[in-house]
C-alpha cells in the first residue's frame, strides 16, 4: 500500500510539471499556479516500545525459627515433715527433722535461630521492542518545472 501512495503523488506530480509549461505554450499567457493538491497518506513508522517485565529471581530470606533449649539449674530441695510417719504406733516415737538438699535440674528455655529459607523477589526491569505503528502524512503535490 506503500508503494501505491508513492506511485500515485509521483503520477500526481508529474502531471502538475507537464500540464503547466503546455498550456503557455498554447499561446494563453502564463497561467496562475493552482494550489498545490494535498493527499494524507498512511505510513508504517518504526517505534520503541518500552514495557516493565517481572522477572522472578530465586533468593534466600533469613527468618527468625523458635527453639527450646534446656540448661542445667541449681534448684534447693527444702523439705518440712508433714502428720505423722505411715505406720506409727503409740510405743514408737519419731521426730522427723526438716531437711535442704541442693540438686541439679534441666529448665527449659526458649531461643531464636535465624534459618535461611528459599524466598523469590520480584524485580521490575524495563524491556524496548520495536514496533511498527501507523502514522498519517499530510502529502502535498507541488510541481517543480525547471528555469
Amino acid at each position: 500500500m506503500e508503494r501505491v501512495m508513492v506511485l500515485v503523488v509521483a503520477a500526481v506530480l508529474f502531471l502538475a510539471c507537464v500540464s503547466g509549461p503546455v498550456q503557455a505554450m498554447q499561446g494563453c499567457g502564463p497561467v496562475a499556479q493552482p494550489c498545490p493538491q494535498r493527499t494524507l497518506i498512511t505510513k508504517m513508522v518504526p517505534c520503541v516500545k518500552t514495557e516493565l517485565v517481572a522477572e522472578v529471581q530465586p533468593a534466600t530470606r533469613m527468618v527468625p525459627v523458635k527453639k527450646v533449649g534446656y540448661r542445667i539449674q541449681n534448684v534447693l530441695l527444702k523439705g518440712t515433715p508433714v502428720g505423722r510417719p505411715c505406720g506409727q504406733d503409740p510405743c514408737t516415737k519419731c521426730c522427723p527433722q526438716p531437711f535442704c538438699q541442693v540438686v541439679q535440674q534441666k529448665v527449659p528455655y526458649v531461643y531464636y535461630e535465624p534459618q535461611c529459607v528459599p524466598w523469590y523477589n520480584v524485580v521490575y526491569r524495563p524491556v524496548c521492542r520495536t514496533v511498527m505503528l501507523p502514522q498519517t502524512y499530510m502529502v502535498e503535490a507541488i510541481p517543480v518545472c525547471g528555469k
